[in-house]
């Protein structure tokens, strides 16, 4: 049932609101107070308990003894070819930068490891704690890997390869007569390791390890 109109007093990050209804989601608590959809929203909940994540679905009686709080925790920063942006959440994809940093996808994205070490090749489904101290730096390449085939390095510039590519990787030649045995390990999350059969198409990552046999050559 509603309450009498402005009867009831919510708090956003220090400011002081009202409401005419008991009820309010944590989607019209944003709209009032600018706060992005995508934002993750909390309610102060009392000592020793932790505070509530609110979701934009949710409803939160404002009719019970006290004022509701709410709050966003602060942007944490990022940084895309020395571009900064912001983002409101612990956790982001690969997808979530790559459409926040407008990254194409004929690109790929690579997180900064400090040092002499490899930088991290990001996926479009693999999270990355942004809380961790320090500002996170990615940057973007053109879309070329190494991948192994029996042993061998090839550059390879594609996000997928086929069965029939990779035994030409292989053999240097594809013969559809021939019972090619095609196997693979280390590959992305979509495709961790398996075997490939005529048709198959797979994801590929950098250090990707192909292994093909030709029955014919044994």
């Amino acid at each position: 049932m509603d309450i009498k109109e402005n009867n009831l007093h919510f708090i956003v990050e220090g400011r002081l609101f009202k409401s005419s209804k008991q009820y309010i989601t944590g989607a019209e608590v944003k709209e009032l107070a600018g706060i992005p959809l995508d934002a993750e929203l909390y309610l102060y909940i009392r000592e020793p308990y932790n505070d509530e994540l609110i979701g934009n679905d949710q409803k939160v009686d404002l009719a019970l003894p006290g004022i509701e709080g709410f709050y966003t925790k602060k942007p944490l920063h990022i940084k895309v070819d020395g571009k900064l942006y912001l983002w409101r959440k612990q956790y982001i994809t690969g997808a979530e930068l790559r459409k926040l940093a407008s990254v194409p996808e004929e690109m790929d994205i690579y997180l900064d490891v400090p040092g002499n070490w490899e930088d991290n090749l990001i996926n479009d489904n693999e999270r990355i704690d942004l809380a961790r101290p320090g500002i996170e730096r990615f940057e973007t390449r053109d879309s070329q890997v190494t991948i192994w085939v029996n042993t061998h390095p090839h550059l390879y510039n594609k996000k997928q390869i086929s069965f029939e590519q990779v035994v030409e990787l292989a053999y240097g030649n594809y013969n559809p007569s021939n019972g090619y045995v095609v196997s693979y390990t280390r590959g992305p999350i979509e495709n961790p390791r398996g075997r490939m059969s005529k048709g198959d198409v797979v994801y590929v990552q950098h250090k990707m390890d192909f292994h093909v046999t030709d029955p014919h050559l044994s």
